[in-house]
C-alpha cells in the first residue's frame, strides 16, 4: 500500500502543475512561465497540492522502510531506501517548472486548510485585468 501512495505522490504533483506548463506553451506572447507565480491567487490550489503530495510521500515512504525491515530485515531496509529514493527523485523531477516559494506553498495550504478563500490579486494581476477589461482596478 506504501508503495501506491510513494508512486502517487509524483504522478500527482506533475498533474496539476501540467496545466500551467501547457497553457503557457500554447499561449504566445503571454511572458515567462514563472510569471504566473507572481499572483498567488492563481497558483494557490497547486501549491497546497505540492505540499500534500510530499507529505504524503515522506510518509509511504517511511512506511516502505519500516515495512522492508519488519518483512526481511537488512534486504528489505535496502529495497526500502532504494525505493524511497527513486519516488523522491521522481517527484522532484515532476516539479521541474514549479515556481512558487517555499512560503507561498505554506501559505497556500494552510488557507486550503482553514476553508478560506484565496487571497487577492496582486496589484499588477489588477491593473492588468482592468486594463483588458477597460475598468478601473479595485480592491476584493
Amino acid at each position: 500500500m506504501a508503495l501506491t501512495y510513494a508512486i502517487w505522490a509524483p504522478l500527482a504533483a506533475r498533474s496539476v502543475t501540467s496545466p500551467l506548463r501547457m497553457i503557457q506553451k500554447h499561449t504566445p506572447g503571454v511572458g515567462e512561465h514563472g510569471d504566473v507565480y507572481l499572483d498567488r491567487a492563481t497558483t494557490q490550489f497547486e501549491s497546497a497540492t505540492v505540499l500534500v503530495t510530499l507529505i504524503v510521500l515522506v510518509s509511504a515512504d517511511f512506511a516502505m522502510i519500516f515495512s522492508g525491515v519488519r518483512a526481511a530485515g537488512g534486504r528489505g531496509l535496502g529495497l526500502g531506501i532504494a525505493l524511497a529514493f527513486v519516488t523522491l527523485a521522481a517527484w522532484m523531477a515532476s516539479l521541474n517548472d514549479f515556481r512558487a516559494s517555499p512560503r507561498d506553498t505554506l501559505d497556500a495550504a494552510w488557507l486550503l486548510a482553514r476553508g478560506y478563500p484565496a487571497p487577492a490579486p496582486s496589484s499588477i494581476a489588477r491593473t492588468a485585468r482592468s486594463d483588458r477589461n477597460g475598468q478601473v482596478p479595485s480592491e476584493r
